[in-house]
């Protein structure tokens, strides 16, 4: 089809973009209704992003819990889609401390950066990976879903064959907030079963700041990840620190969960903070 008549066909419906046999770029100007991204529809998350389609419950989150002015760490910021929301939120006066290793999609985290110049002294990019320790893991593309992969460790095999294989650099966010001498406000952890490791190496910053934690928490058995393992292992961990886990049900609503309950994401908050940040929602427990 001739790009002119792709144009015109998406500026009457964008959800045509699904209908595009090869992979096309376009720009959108109202990303949260008012910020520019760049688009390439072989990328599942940046086509759903620009259908206004992007998990709608997790920026209901961000606009509800992540305070004014807050310091806010994103691991695993792909392209941007939830860095820019968590920037929108804090404001020029917040910052947002975004953590993506891919090869591939860094650049295109950068560029979405780049396109928005209010946002570039609030988002602060880093092209590494986030684990237990400081050293070099293999950070793998899933060859089903471009754009998207994880950590491991380099004598760990995929179930698959990755589109992108390489070594990378990997840090704790204890080393990283301790070197920058950050008080945490909020931390969002989204890479692909590999949240506990993350976690592992951010044990100093969550008991010293308490933040709240928003974690991915759904099964990737093609990653050998095994959800209900993967989020009773989490829970385990973060219950002993003294945090409630929770999901979101509606804009409003909040519930306490538990290895018979969980979501894709979940939400978890410090036992002592909970009736302060959860005022004004139905929270059930």
């Amino acid at each position: 089809m001739p790009a002119p008549v792709v144009e015109y066909a998406l500026k009457l419906d964008r959800r045509l973009i699904w209908c595009v046999r090869n992979p096309i770029d376009v720009q959108m100007s109202d990303h949260l209704g008012k910020y520019n991204l760049n688009v390439n529809s072989r990328y599942w998350m940046e086509t759903l992003a620009y259908c206004h389609r992007y998990e709608p419950h997790v920026m209901d989150m961000i606009q509800q819990l992540v305070p004014q002015d807050g310091i806010v760490i994103d691991v695993g910021a792909n392209a941007g889609i939830v860095s820019i929301a968590l920037a929108d939120k804090v404001g020029l006066n917040g910052r947002v401390y975004a953590f993506e290793p891919s090869p591939v999609v860094f650049p295109r985290l950068q560029a979405n950066i780049a396109l928005n110049p209010s946002l570039k002294t609030v988002v602060i990019l880093n092209n590494l990976g986030v684990g237990a320790e400081d050293g070099e893991l293999n950070f793998y593309e899933f060859s089903h879903m471009p754009g998207n992969g994880r950590l491991t460790a380099p004598n760990d095999e995929y179930q698959f064959t990755p589109s992108v294989k390489q070594s990378v650099k990997v840090i704790t966010l204890d080393g990283y907030v301790q070197e920058h001498g950050l008080k945490i406000d909020f931390i969002k952890i989204d890479t692909e079963g590999y949240e506990l490791n993350v976690l592992q190496g951010a044990l100093e910053t969550i008991k010293a700041s308490r933040p709240t934690l928003l974690l991915e928490t759904l099964n990737r058995p093609e990653a050998g990840v095994d959800g209900l393992d993967n989020y009773i292992s989490i829970e385990s961990l973060l219950k002993g620190l003294n945090y409630v886990p929770m999901k979101y049900i509606s804009s409003n609503s909040y519930q306490e969960v538990d290895k018979d309950s969980f979501s894709d994401e979940t939400l978890f908050v410090p036992e002592e903070k909970l009736e302060n940040i959860m005022s004004g929602f139905s929270v059930t427990r």
